[in-house]
């Protein structure tokens, strides 16, 4: 029993490190919408993943997030409806 529970522990933390790693490829729109997706964040494990994406951002990533949040009070999310 011990064996079947320690092999299932393994395959779940694979596929933990399998889903944590996003493509290389991605275009900077692409990587701001990802980290803006997952705000505001409930948990603290899911806002330090964001961070943790937001580092591998370069200065032109995140000069293009900056840009492209209004001032407070606007709405940041495009194609909601705020009522």
């Amino acid at each position: 029993m011990k064996k079947v529970f320690n092999t299932i522990a393994a395959l779940l933390f694979l596929q933990v490190a399998a889903y944590a790693q996003q493509p290389t490829g991605r275009t900077t729109a692409t990587k701001i919408a990802d980290v803006l997706a997952q705000q505001p964040a409930e948990e603290q494990a899911k806002f330090l993943m964001a961070m943790k994406e937001l580092e591998g951002f370069t200065s032109e990533d995140v000069s293009a997030l900056l840009l492209g949040l209004k001032p407070q009070g606007g709405n940041n999310a495009p194609g909601r409806v705020c009522n």
